[in-house]
């Protein structure tokens, strides 16, 4: 059993400091230098779907057995949760738009991505919501929650959400994510079911990509 978390613990921290090393270098580059092409961002999404949904996968495995039904991949609530999700991530649309009223920073990220194949508009919220939720609230807050209780467990899975984001190099995108997080997080909790927060998470990158390319 030692070996078994000593496995498991190491998968986590490999899995973390690729994550975070690699959100600090984005952060202290120049974006506008960088290149973005169809390629690298899939490439991209295909590495945090490694980091984020296989890897927890891998250390549930380890840990436990049942990979997916502890990752919350569960029948229970399905149609709800997905109901709920979508509503969530439609609100949170409006509680963005909000926040950013009257906030001018340039966001040259966004700018690229406008040239991106159309594709791209349903494999980005595809890929980044299943990865993203899997390991921050499936994982993350749900193993805390066992720990140090929900609140914290929400508050620290929305902060690690949030730096995830630092690559950005916009302060409203780590402000925001930080929000939704504990939106998701609070989500998960009485849901108890990963469909609600993914289906949260694709409807807002969605519908926020789809406004970037009616926009370009």
């Amino acid at each position: 059993m030692e070996f078994r978390k000593l496995l498991a613990y190491a998968i986590l921290t490999i899995s973390l400091f690729i994550i975070y090393s690699s959100a600090i270098l984005g952060y202290f580059m120049n974006i506008k230098e960088v290149e973005i092409t169809n390629e690298i961002i899939l490439s991209s999404l295909l590495l945090n779907f490694l980091l984020m949904f296989v890897s927890p996968l891998i250390i549930m495995h380890i840990l436990y057995g049942n990979a997916l039904k502890n990752l919350y991949f569960v029948r229970n609530k399905v149609a709800i949760s997905f109901l709920f999700g979508i509503i969530l991530g439609f609100l949170f649309i409006f509680i963005s738009v909000f926040l950013s009223l009257g906030y001018k920073e340039e966001n040259p990220l966004a700018e690229k991505l406008r040239n991106l194949h159309i594709s791209m508009l349903f494999l980005i919220p595809f890929f980044s919501s299943i990865s993203e939720e899997t390991f921050y609230r499936g994982f993350l807050q749900m193993q805390l929650k066992k720990k140090i209780g929900s609140i914290p467990a929400i508050l620290i899975s929305s902060l690690l959400f949030s730096l995830a984001h630092l690559e950005y190099g916009v302060t409203m995108q780590i402000i925001l994510p930080f929000i939704f997080g504990i939106l998701l997080g609070v989500l998960m909790n009485k849901m108890e079911n990963i469909i609600a927060p993914i289906s949260a998470h694709f409807t807002y990158n969605f519908i926020s990509l789809l406004a970037l390319f009616l926009l370009h």
